[in-house]
């Protein structure tokens, strides 16, 4: 399991919906499954709520080759 924050730059409305997240000067592909628990304040939203510029915390499971697997998704801001 992997955690980090950062800024999601691109949302991509495909299915399974993914997001591109930078982390400083890196960034990384998350894909949400349908079982991603996005929360905001506590509370549980869907994955519509996530738009570009959001600060998020993720917790991912690592996907080959370079991806992850969103488990939960928390907006920060």
């Amino acid at each position: 399991m992997v955690t980090f924050e950062g800024r999601i730059s691109e949302v991509m409305e495909s299915w399974p919906l993914q997001l591109i997240v930078t982390v400083g000067n890196q960034w990384h592909m998350v894909t949400l499954t349908d079982a991603t628990e996005v929360k905001r304040d506590g509370i549980v939203v869907g994955p519509g709520a996530l738009r570009p510029g959001q600060v998020i915390a993720v917790q991912a499971e690592r996907r080959p080759p370079g991806g992850v697997a969103a488990v939960t998704i928390t907006i920060r801001q």
